[in-house]
């Protein structure tokens, strides 16, 4: 019988050659190929590769390899590494310059314990490499066994997808997407579920997932006739097709053992069994080493364990190559199939197993060299645990953990520490204490806090507390940061508890000074807490004793975290000079030190304070360099989310609510974590409100619902989740829903922690109000209690201590008696803050007020205004609210700005073609004019063409000048 022939598949290959289309045309892209077992999709990989024209094309491939769950971080990126420094030569040298540090990961380049000389990231390190190859000539990169892969390899492989750009780059990997049971060695990180990671990865707009289908009637018949050499007679075709379900592996494996019913075994792993047990005995047990060696072993060490030379060792391995019972990558051999390794070792008694690690092990031990470097400890220790020699595995563990630790693969070292915990002796060693806080702090930077609590937890137990206070205090201000995270309400107590487990001042010969640097630090993560607690009070005098006490050298990191800390205290509690000038203050560490996470913390409360304070400009561009600071700091998930929720509503105030939908989207492919989550969805619903696009809101409101449901928020939440609620619920008409929501929001702000989100809160309480008294005067009674005293009494306690908040307690007080309010002069303040959203609603409020006066003229300025602003903004419902305000009152719109009119009449402009030219005015690009009038880029294009025609000049920048010299526009751009 031959190898099977490719049949199929034209769907998935279509779909493959348009993304490469894509990729090799400057938009990089990554296809993800899924499946059960068997379905065929290493070949679809192999098959693509083949058949895809490659002349300038440079293709990388890797697979990803496992040791039990010891699996070496990076293996398919390391293994294109070697490829390029091996096939491109002194190019390479050269390509590979600014990227010295990626040289590192190869062990033979640098031995173990040399990590890298910065803290750039092997995250950006690959990226920025791939991406200057891509500008260079098309790349495809190829991985296989996805399903293998480490959390650092998955990691990478999700920020290539997130931060390739401008680069001809195309990914192509593939992995099983069935589920295992937890206890099944296909689960990544000893137990960790798949289906998230390709879930999340799924959403990002440049991946795209392949599911290649069970083949059809007609599709097995191809593949068997393939196997055969001849068409196979229809009632055989009928016998497979049924038994095998068209998956392509069982169509091939039942093929081959025969036209009939008693032939064809009760299950695809007996047939295996089968097919293994016809092999010669010697054939059979290098096979059993192979599938011991976890499916992957280099020629060299199988020679080695099995007693053969190199050459001797060939005529066994051949035998199970024709037999497709083992692959050959390389020099290294693998089973033809998990399921195959599943079956061999079903076979094995646990004596021969455990024989055949030690075997392993011992040669590795004597010839280090049989495994790859950044492999080596974390193999032979793999074999030590099968060989239940727990001992001899220690050290290995803890030698690769080390080793994950200076590759910045935080997952790999948690498990490795967590299997030297499992294996540590009962008594006679030391050390343990100290590998339980590396595993805490290695849980903590994988994002595993729940294990982080846990492991805490337990080394408390094991910890002397009277003895060894300072370890006591760092152990339980670990526990209680974790805590934190996870939203759990004892968080604080615990911190507290770390604080209060050393005294503020220790008495001389009783505790050295060390622990008052314990102590400081525990202050510094109780301060944090606070802050997050929404009580900043507390926060600024624990920040402040943390400073008084963070004396000791070596404790840079300490002071930068409590002064950030004392600032943002500062600046929630209305105090906007101390609060900046503490900010510096951190600012100067961080950058003295070189602390990148730190530096991404301060842009983010920066920007904050810059928001708050109503410097939405400024606020735009320190969260935009902090971005980029996280970037680098490989923070994207979580700080880059939460700069990127500043920044977008930074742009949403002043009008740029394209560049914030943009913003949104962006922190939404990252799947942040679940608090920073809802917030995204509530800011994205708040806007479509102002769009008018009330389905796009209310998904979003039940997203954030359910994103607050699963991951307890803390107040701040809650009140943003009711706002939306209470929005949506009053523009549905549900009064008693939309008072029911704010009702449960003023028992919830209890702290100045709360001042910006909770001035936003009252005046959507305060427009609920006012609507509620609205419809009882023109329906009578029957709305129940109202929320006037509610509502004043929480905002007394609120500060307006900046042009922002001052401006939100005018409007809250407006909105809730807008009889004695001025409305111009609130449009005034919005228009100062540049929040053209907010000033056009001021000026409707100033129009109707107009109209009541008796003055229409004024009242058709007014609202002739708000219709520029809403169009402008697309701002629709607000448009249409000024219509029926114009229409019910008999003002004519037509005659709005009636000289200008006459002026634009007179140069033969339509309305649209005077828009553009606004626009263009204050000097934006077509693409920007797109976005804003919500039209294509070409349109934009013919408009320019027609209106330069009408005003007889040559270009953009005439057409600019002229409308400048005739007045048309002021002197002012309108958002």
């Amino acid at each position: 019988m031959r190898p099977t022939t490719f049949v199929g598949r034209h769907t998935e290959l279509t779909a493959m050659r348009e993304a490469a289309r894509q990729a090799f045309a400057g938009e990089p892209q990554v296809v993800l190929v899924g499946g059960d077992a068997g379905v065929g999709k290493t070949r679809l990989l192999e098959h693509f590769v083949a058949t895809t024209d490659t002349d300038g094309v440079r293709v990388f491939q890797g697979s990803c390899v496992r040791f039990g769950a010891e699996r070496p971080p990076f293996s398919p990126f390391i293994a294109m590494l070697r490829q390029v420094t091996r096939e491109m030569g002194d190019a390479a040298s050269q390509l590979l310059h600014p990227y010295q540090e990626l040289l590192r990961l190869l062990p033979e380049r640098h031995p173990e314990g040399q990590s890298p000389a910065n803290a750039a990231r092997p995250l950006e390190l690959f990226a920025a490499f791939f991406e200057q190859l891509g500008r260079r000539q098309p790349v495809l990169l190829v991985i296989d066994d996805l399903h293998h892969a480490d959390r650092s390899t998955r990691d990478l492989l999700a920020h290539l997808a997130r931060a390739l750009y401008g680069c001809r780059v195309l990914i192509v990997a593939a992995c099983r997407s069935d589920g295992p049971d937890s206890g099944d060695p296909l689960r990544p990180d000893g137990g960790e579920p798949l289906w998230p990671y390709l879930s999340a990865l799924g959403r990002l707009r440049t991946v795209r997932r392949l599911e290649p289908a069970l083949m059809s009637r007609g599709e097995v018949a191809d593949v068997m006739a393939g196997v055969l050499g001849s068409r196979p007679p229809p009632a055989f075709v009928e016998r497979v097709c049924r038994r095998s379900g068209g998956n392509v592996l069982y169509v091939e494996e039942l093929t081959r053992h025969g036209d009939t019913e008693e032939s064809l075994p009760d299950s695809l792993r007996d047939l295996l069994r089968r097919r293994v047990h016809d092999l010669p005995d010697e054939v059979r047990q290098v096979v059993a080493m192979v599938a011991v060696a976890d499916g992957h072993a280099s020629h060299e060490l199988l020679a080695t364990v099995a007693g053969r030379s190199a050459a001797g060792l060939l005529p066994l391995l051949r035998p199970a190559i024709d037999a497709h019972v083992l692959v050959a990558a390389g020099d290294r051999y693998a089973l033809r199939h998990a399921l195959l390794r599943e079956a061999v070792l079903g076979d094995l008694l646990d004596a021969e197993k455990v024989l055949l690690h030690r075997a392993f092990a011992e040669a590795l031990e004597a010839d280090p060299a049989l495994a790859a470097g950044e492999r080596f400890a974390a193999e032979i220790a793999f074999h030590w645990h099968g060989a239940r020699e727990h001992a001899k595995a220690l050290p290995l563990l803890l030698r690769a953990a080390r080793t994950a630790g200076a590759m910045y693969a935080h997952a790999e070292r948690l498990h490795l520490l967590r299997r030297a915990l499992e294996s540590w002796p009962p008594t006679g060693a030391d050390g343990r204490a100290d590998v339980f806080e590396a595993a805490i702090e290695a849980a903590y930077w994988a994002g595993e806090h729940t294990e982080a609590a846990g492991l805490a937890e337990r080394a408390l137990a094991e910890t002397d507390q009277v003895k060894e206070p300072e370890r006591a205090a760092t152990l339980l201000a670990r526990q209680g940061l974790a805590l934190v995270d996870l939203g759990r309400p004892e968080a604080l107590a615990v911190l507290r508890k770390a604080a209060d487990t050393l005294p503020a001042r220790p008495d001389a010969g009783i505790l050295p000074a060390r622990p008052d640097a314990a102590r400081a630090k525990a202050l510094t993560w109780l301060a944090r807490a606070l802050l997050g607690a929404e009580s900043p009070a507390e926060a600024r005098a624990v920040s402040e004793e943390a400073l008084a006490i963070a004396v000791a050298p070596g404790l840079t990191e300490t002071r930068i975290t409590a002064w950030s800390t004392l600032g943002h205290a500062f600046a929630q509690l209305g105090e906007h000079e101390k609060g900046a000038a503490a900010l510096g203050r951190a600012q100067e560490l961080a950058a003295a030190a070189g602390d990148r996470t730190q530096l991404a913390h301060l842009c983010h409360y920066r920007a904050a304070l810059l928001a708050w304070a109503g410097r939405f400009r400024e606020a735009v561009e320190v969260a935009r360099a902090g971005l980029d600071v996280a970037h680098r700091a490989g923070l994207d998930r979580y700080l880059g989310t939460t700069l990127g929720l500043v920044m977008a509503a930074s742009l949403t105030a002043i009008g740029r609510w394209s560049e914030a939908d943009a913003v949104h989207a962006g922190s939404l492919s990252l799947d942040p974590p679940g608090r920073w989550l809802t917030s995204v969805h509530v800011s994205r619903g708040r806007l479509a409100i102002m769009r008018g696009a009330a389905e796009t809101a209310r998904e979003h409101h039940r997203l954030a619902v359910a994103t607050l449901d699963q991951h307890p928020g803390i107040p701040g939440d809650v009140l943003h989740v009711m706002a939306l609620q209470a929005e949506l619920t009053m523009r549905d008409n549900r009064l008693p829903d939309a008072v029911a929501a704010i009702t449960h929001g003023l028992g919830l702000v209890t702290s100045h922690a709360l001042t910006h989100t909770a001035w936003w809160f009252l005046i959507t309480g305060a427009r609920v109000e006012s609507f509620r008294r609205t419809r009882r005067q023109a329906l009578g009674g029957g709305e129940g209690p109202g929320l006037s005293d509610g509502l004043r009494a929480v905002a007394a306690t609120l500060p307006a201590t900046t042009p922002l908040w001052e401006a939100y307690a005018v409007q809250f007080e407006a909105d809730l008696d807008g009889s004695k309010a001025s409305w111009p002069d609130i449009a005034g303040r919005w228009d100062a803050l540049e929040q053209p959203y907010e000033a056009a609603q001021a000026r409707l409020r100033a129009g109707e007020q107009a109209l009541n006066a008796g003055d229409p003229a004024a009242a058709r300025t007014w609202i002739s205004q708000v219709m520029a602003a809403a169009e402008s903004l697309g701002a629709s419902p607000l448009a249409k609210e000024a219509e029926v305000i114009a229409r019910s009152a008999g003002v004519d719109l037509d005659q709005r700005e009636s000289d200008q009119a006459d002026d634009f009449r007179r140069l033969g402009l339509t309305d649209r073609e005077t828009e553009v030219l606004r626009l263009i005015t204050f000097a934006h690009s077509n693409k920007e004019i797109a976005e804003r009038l919500f039209i294509s880029s070409k349109t934009v294009s013919v408009h320019v063409s027609n209106l330069l025609g009408k005003l007889g000049v040559g270009s953009r920048g005439q057409a600019a000048i002229l409308a400048y010299r005739l007045g048309l526009f002021g002197g002012e751009e309108r958002a």
